[in-house]
């Protein structure tokens, strides 16, 4: 078996396997140790965009009702409610959003070094370090200030997708791994919302 803590390491379980396939999975619930059967299921393939500006437009149609839910959620949330973590090493609102921030950021990067042809592999995701969470915090102290730069970080990387240039988009392998794994980011970006919405309610008690 291969053990699985964080999402790269559900790729790497994958490997070797196909839809359909029935595998063992054994997880906790609670103290308990559970084993069960799962059926691999196909997994959905997205339409790969042609040009830059329909990129843009398809990360759009991902990013609006996120933001539109986003607001609904935090209007009225006050800053000791942003800031609430239910327990020391769990995250707070502002963290999440932190954490969507650096996320942008660094897709931006990792388009910049797919275009160049010098894409890196990971065995974890970076952008969750505390650290750059505080740093965050430094120069956007407040709940505003951080949806503010959220929204920014948007825009640029929506903007630098429309200017990607044809001949990254001619390369197909590198092109279609890249867009494959970008523009499934609503799958990312709802686990988020629904963290946000639990926190919401766990800082209201």
């Amino acid at each position: 078996g291969k053990k699985i803590n964080t999402f790269p390491s559900i790729a790497n379980a994958l490997q070797g396997h196909q839809a359909g396939e029935v595998v063992k999975v054994v997880f906790y619930r609670g103290k308990e140790n559970l084993t069960l059967p799962m059926q691999l299921s196909k997994r959905p393939l997205p339409t790969i965009p042609t040009s830059g500006k329909e990129f843009a437009d398809a990360l759009r149609n991902l990013f609006a009702p996120f933001d539109i839910e986003l607001d609904k959620t935090l209007a009225g949330v006050t800053e000791e409610q942003a800031s609430y973590r239910p327990t020391e090493k769990e995250w707070s609102i502002r963290d999440v959003l932190a954490h969507l921030i650096i996320g942008e950021r660094d897709n931006a990067g990792f388009l910049a070094e797919s275009i160049e042809g010098a894409q890196r592999t990971y065995d974890t995701f970076p952008n969750n370090l505390e650290i750059r969470h505080q740093a965050i915090f430094v120069t956007h102290p407040t709940l505003k200030d951080l949806i503010s730069e959220w929204r920014k970080a948007q825009r640029e990387n929506l903007a630098m997708h429309e200017l990607l240039p044809a001949s990254f988009i001619a390369r197909k392998g590198s092109y279609w791994r890249y867009a494959f794994g970008t523009l499934q980011g609503n799958i990312h970006l709802n686990d988020h919302l629904r963290q946000i919405k639990e926190l919401m309610e766990k800082s209201r008690k």
